[in-house]
């Protein structure tokens, strides 16, 4: 079972190459990329779709958020919810990211 944690419009849309995503849709999965190296913010979090950066999560409390499961080793999952072509940059992609509910997994194993 999974649980949300956050939602977002990603960040940064306009500099890189959404438009070759072919297929990226509502409901696709996106991956995760921490970068200790970004020369802009050590804590940012890149987010591809098929090896494509299309942007990032926003700076502040959802980006903290997400990095307090990494460092728990949480596993997060982040899944493209809304794709609109026709708003400007930063609204045009909106994210949720859900986490492994573990608890709940294995209170299921026990009551099986």
């Amino acid at each position: 079972m999974r649980t949300e944690v956050c939602r977002f419009n990603v960040s940064g849309v306009q500099y890189y190459d959404y438009q070759l995503c072919v297929g990226l849709k509502a409901g696709s999965p996106l991956k995760l990329w921490w970068e200790p190296s970004n020369q802009f913010d050590a804590s940012a979090i890149r987010i591809e779709y098929n090896g494509v950066k299309i942007g990032y999560v926003p700076k502040g409390p959802k980006q903290d958020l997400l990095h307090s499961y990494r460092e728990s080793k949480v596993k997060v999952h982040a899944t493209l919810v809304a794709y609109n072509k026709t708003n400007p940059s930063w609204n045009m992609l909106y994210v949720k990211c859900e986490v492994e509910d573990k608890t709940k997994q294995q209170k299921e194993v026990c009551l099986s």
